[in-house]
């Protein structure tokens, strides 16, 4: 991966970039509209996906056509794990293609095969210090084992 923001023009008359590393495509909202609604805006888009079982891509294949396809316009290409297992769905050489890996830590490990999804609003947590605990532990190793640009929060 590169410093993606360089060779990026100010566009905006503020003295930097803007650029939304957050992007996700749908059916409704097509890689050629997002290209549009970018360069109506001057924000340029970093466009991600997320890797694993429950959203799509599964292998080096698979990421591979992400990025050629995204490749074909002035937008970065990501990838937005949502699990730490995602690692061993793509051989290095591949992710290194990419252009960032955003990565936060709302999807929380809390045993076998079960996570805490922070986003929403339906959580109970019985002991929150506890939580904290596993909370922090969980934020350190992304930090320290995930090859990732972004840590967002």
């Amino acid at each position: 991966m590169q410093i993606i923001a360089s060779g990026i023009g100010d566009t905006t008359g503020i003295g930097f970039p803007l650029i939304d590393y957050h992007v996700h495509l749908t059916d409704k909202f097509t890689i050629e509209m997002a290209v549009e609604q970018s360069q109506k805006i001057g924000v340029k888009f970093g466009i991600v996906e997320h890797p694993g079982p429950r959203y799509g891509l599964m292998n080096d294949d698979e990421l591979s056509n992400y990025i050629e396809i995204l490749r074909a316009y002035p937008v970065y290409a990501g990838l937005q794990p949502m699990y730490r297992d995602w690692q061993g769905l793509f051989s290095k050489e591949l992710v290194q293609q990419l252009d960032f890996i955003l990565m936060d830590a709302d999807t929380v490990p809390v045993g076998q095969d079960n996570y805490l999804d922070l986003w929403r609003h339906n959580n109970y947590l019985e002991d929150v210090d506890a939580f904290m605990d596993l909370y922090m532990a969980h934020i350190e190793n992304i930090l320290r084992h995930d090859p990732i640009t972004i840590f967002s929060r």
